[in-house]
């Protein structure tokens, strides 16, 4: 599943363990998304890149942003606590956030939902299926 020709808008992905983040980035690649990745180290980083999306204009939110990956477990605020508080902000209710955890836990994933994710996706998801959820809404 390749993107559209020109759809250079970033993923963004809060992943604070350099490992994971690897993974990742390699997994995009093998399934040929060759979108530019904008990484946040933690909670708080991904939490102040989305409110400047807060205060930007339609048009440069879509290009800023085109899905966000969210650990959970992060320092500073945790991935449930930037989940809430996006979800909590009407500027940003078409982002897609999947949460993307080392954790299946039915509770964690309940919460994910309840919070509002798109999607949660348990570590470490293969190639195609980090393409499926990257395009989901180019094929709606």
């Amino acid at each position: 599943m390749s993107p559209p020709p020109g759809d250079d808008r970033p993923i963004l992905i809060a992943e604070n363990d350099d490992n994971d983040f690897f993974f990742f980035e390699h997994r995009l690649r093998r399934a040929k998304v060759q979108n530019p990745i904008i990484r946040f180290p933690d909670g708080n980083a991904a939490r102040a890149y989305l409110e400047t999306l807060c205060h930007a204009t339609p048009e440069e939110r879509e290009r800023k942003a085109k899905v966000l990956f969210l650990d959970i477990k992060m320092p500073g605020w945790n991935g449930f606590q930037v989940l809430e508080w996006a979800r909590a902000r009407p500027e940003l209710a078409s982002l897609r956030i999947i949460v993307l955890s080392g954790s299946s836990e039915p509770e964690d994933i309940a919460r994910a939902e309840q919070l509002g994710a798109s999607r949660f996706m348990v570590k470490y998801p293969s190639p195609h299926e980090l393409a499926s959820a990257v395009h989901a809404s180019e094929a709606a």
